[in-house]
């Protein structure tokens, strides 16, 4: 169990679970199903049926912080709330597995901002090529939110991530398009916001239609609608060499 486990401030009273083996099973725009295994880390028996729902609060849920997927991170609360309605029958030591948790996807909405309110500033981790074939490439991103407020990335902030081919390692006028995707709520995002600090991360596939010999490698661009508030959009785009 890892020793950043998130607790929640209930009073240990022996009755106490830990969550740990996440797996996401099942994503859609309304949510998204996280199969985990449970066991009673406490002193007491621990049994609730769907009648004693939801678990009161004296009970202590852990959770193996550290194993979280990338799109539940910072949404703990989340998890919590979906384990005090799930029905578990545990003795101390016991664990069960294949329990599933159904986390739902909510949509939040931007607040006004004035000119001089600090806002996100949104950057890319990383990307690089899963797949290559001679039709098509599968990409993988992952962008973190380096700014001191919260990205709001659904509605009309509805963050997009473009890609280009490009002769050199600079997104330039000559730049070729190769493909586009936004960021949706309950797949790469939880409920759209991207919190200070935090990640998410996706895939595109895109087609080499437009790829040549004078334009092999790919530049990613982050938000070119500028539909999200950021603070700095000099370190929007990634460059990534293509050496085959």
């Amino acid at each position: 169990m890892s020793a950043n486990a998130q607790v929640n401030q209930a009073v240990y009273t022996g009755l106490r679970i830990s969550l740990f083996d996440f797996q996401i099973t099942g994503q859609s725009a309304q949510g998204l199903t996280l199969r985990c295994r449970v066991a009673n880390t406490g002193r007491e028996a621990f049994g609730y049926k769907k009648k004693d729902l939801p678990i009161p609060a004296r009970v202590v849920i852990e959770l193996d912080t550290n194993a979280l997927p990338l799109i539940l991170q910072g949404h703990e609360s989340r998890i919590m709330e979906a384990v005090r309605r799930c029905p578990l029958q545990l003795k101390p030591g016991d664990i069960q597995d294949d329990v599933r948790l159904d986390i739902k996807a909510k949509p939040a909405k931007a607040p006004l901002l004035r000119p001089e309110t600090p806002c996100a500033d949104l950057a890319f981790d990383t990307a690089f090529i899963v797949e290559f074939s001679k039709q098509e490439m599968l990409l993988h991103y992952q962008i973190r939110n380096t700014g001191p407020e919260a990205a709001y990335l659904s509605g009309a902030n509805k963050l997009a991530i473009r890609v280009y081919f490009v002769s050199g390692l600079k997104l330039t006028r000559g730049a070729l398009p190769a493909g586009e995707t936004v960021v949706r709520p309950g797949f790469e995002s939880l409920d759209g916001v991207l919190l200070p600090g935090r990640a998410l991360a996706g895939d595109i596939r895109i087609s080499l239609e437009n790829r040549t010999k004078f334009s092999p490698n790919l530049a990613f661009q982050l938000d070119p609608y500028s539909a999200v508030e950021d603070c700095a959009r000099e370190n929007n785009v990634l460059a990534v060499e293509v050496r085959y």
